[in-house]
């Protein structure tokens, strides 16, 4: 699991605390420990933390991170802006401008190759501002990467879609490190330009955008949101190769997108009101109202993950309901359901004990894994056994040892009488490696806890 952190919590002078994530994780789910740590914004260690005033000075915020499906580049977006007493002096005079901190920011698009020497990643490329307007850079809203390509796309409050691509870069007279890879860098392949979609011609207007690759690359789909915007629930779908718009369509979904993803054919949007269902093909739309939808006290971002090899989708939920210490006192719940993209069925439904920022599909798996607030990464359990995978992972159940039918009782003994239960010395062996990578060769200090490898041990025993 890769994820952006915070360096250290910090006070701003309004003694608000302030938690930028400039920092990339990586963690091991499996093990429960840490891998490494790599810094992605301007976070020398030399650097002084307090300015000349005695105020903390901020680190950039990584809104969007996104990686290649063959793992080789990494794409960032980081945004910074000052204190807003800071830029008062550049707007003397000016009583219309409440926010003078607004009208700047810093925003770097930065494009990262893996380096499998020193296990980090490693700067190729910095873009300043690359969405703007009259006034500088404008924010990034989402970024997307292209399905068996090396591509990414993003998209800004200019409502300018951009695809970006690497090319090679001839530097005359200067040595490679390694001759063998060509120095690269990375360009604006095509820009396109969506206002007339949203019927507005001002420039950083556009409120919300989500998008989302097909699984082969070919489409790629956006939903936009502005609260100007005429044409509310609009989804677009553009073709990746020529970057041109293909179909259009209005009325998807209410309120502002939070997050698309395809599976198949059926484009899954999520807004704060509703999850909808789009089938590309038939041009059919079918949607499920939450728990919550709607509420005004209600405002996170809703969270979305898919999983094409069960067919299934998970969203965060959030809703009011009574406190039991307090009548007059209504808390927040958080929980995430799991549907099936076919039937709409609910198949399951998780309570969290913390808000969740992160939600995402396990490999291989049918499980979704969510991180909260409090940095707990949770697994939430598998689905019904004909959702599961057919991947090697979950197939231990035809290596089960027969020596330990004593423990299970007759249902692993029924299993051991079926002919095709039946193990040979090679399953035997199979067997032995399989349970020896579940409790490896790590230390017991970053041994994952006895819940996680006693799981791991009836998951190999009760298929």
């Amino acid at each position: 699991l890769i994820i952006t952190v915070p360096a250290s919590r910090q006070t701003a002078q309004e003694s608000h605390p302030v938690v930028n994530a400039s920092m990339l994780q990586t963690y091991d789910i499996r093990t429960n420990s840490h891998v490494s740590r790599q810094a992605l914004a301007r976070t020398n260690a030399t650097t002084l933390k307090v300015g000349p005033d005695g105020s903390h000075i901020v680190t950039p915020d990584v809104t969007h991170i996104s990686v290649s499906h063959d793992g080789k580049w990494m794409a960032t977006v980081d945004t910074w802006r000052p204190y807003k007493r800071d830029m008062q002096a550049l707007h003397h005079g000016d009583s219309g401008s409440s926010h003078p901190s607004e009208g700047f920011q810093e925003t770097f698009l930065k494009f990262w190759r893996w380096n499998s020497s020193s296990n980090l990643w490693e700067l190729v490329t910095r873009i300043d501002g690359p969405h703007f307007c009259d006034k500088g850079s404008v924010r990034v809203l989402d970024v997307a990467v292209r399905a068996y390509s090396a591509e990414f796309a993003t998209i800004g409050s200019d409502a300018v879609l951009r695809f970006w691509c690497p090319s090679t870069r001839q530097r005359s007279g200067l040595k490679s490190d390694n001759p063998e890879e060509p120095m690269e860098t990375w360009k604006c392949r095509r820009a396109i330009d969506l206002k007339p979609y949203i019927d507005v011609g001002m420039a950083d207007s556009l409120g919300a955008a989500s998008m989302d690759f097909s699984q082969d690359g070919s489409v790629l789909a956006i939903c936009l949101g502005s609260q100007t915007c005429l044409n509310s629930g609009l989804a677009i779908l553009i073709d990746a190769q020529n970057c041109s718009v293909r179909y259009s369509r209005v009325g998807l979904y209410k309120g502002m997108p939070c997050a698309v993803a395809f599976v198949g054919c059926n484009l899954v949007i999520a807004s704060r009101e509703a999850v909808s269902i789009w089938d590309t093909v038939d041009d059919i739309a079918r949607a499920i109202k939450l728990p919550g939808s709607g509420s005004v006290s209600v405002k996170q971002p809703r969270l979305l993950a898919v999983s094409s090899e069960t067919n299934t989708f998970a969203v965060s939920v959030e809703c009011l309901q009574n406190n039991q210490h307090s009548k007059n006192r209504r808390m927040l719940r958080s929980s995430v359901q799991v549907y099936d993209i076919l039937t709409l069925a609910l198949l399951s439904e998780t309570t969290l004990g913390h808000h969740p920022v992160a939600l995402l599909s396990a490999m291989h798996s049918s499980d979704y894994i969510v991180v909260d607030v409090a940095a707990n990464v949770q697994r939430i359990g598998r689905l019904d056994q004909s959702y599961q995978s057919n991947s090697h992972s979950r197939d231990l159940g035809s290596h089960i040892n027969s020596g330990l039918r004593n423990l299970f009782g007759e249902h692993v003994r029924g299993k051991s009488q079926d002919p095709q239960h039946i193990t040979t010395d090679s399953d035997n062996q199979n067997l032995q490696k399989e349970l020896a990578s579940v409790f490896s060769d790590a230390p017991p200090f970053v041994m994952p806890p006895a819940s996680m490898i006693f799981r791991s041990v009836v998951d190999a025993l009760s298929s």
